[in-house]
């Protein structure tokens, strides 16, 4: 999982935790479960056209979403965020060189 999504998470989970923590433990589990369901079936999410990364795929898990990518036998969650969240801006540079 990327420093990115890992921060989301835990800063989601503080978030609920002080509002209820049961739905702090729902998505934790869910959450959990998630990882476990790519471990095991990596092309699991639904194939995401038109993100800057090829190959990113994208996995709903209740009012979240997962983008991941895969290289070879690791699956690395790049980003999470609630669905009612707006997407980052992706504006990139023709050049943008995305092998980096």
């Amino acid at each position: 999982m990327s420093d990115d999504a890992r921060a989301y998470l835990r800063d989601e989970a503080k978030y609920l935790r002080k509002r209820s923590p049961a739905a702090a433990r729902a998505v934790s589990a869910a959450m959990r479960k998630a990882r476990e369901n790519l471990a095991r079936f990596g092309e699991l999410g639904l194939a995401k056209e038109g993100l800057p990364i090829p190959g990113m795929r994208r996995l709903i898990v209740g009012n979240y979403l997962l983008d991941y990518e895969i290289s070879g036998d690791v699956i690395l969650v790049v980003a999470i965020r609630h669905g009612r969240q707006k997407p980052p801006d992706m504006a990139l540079d023709d050049d943008f060189d995305f092998e980096q």
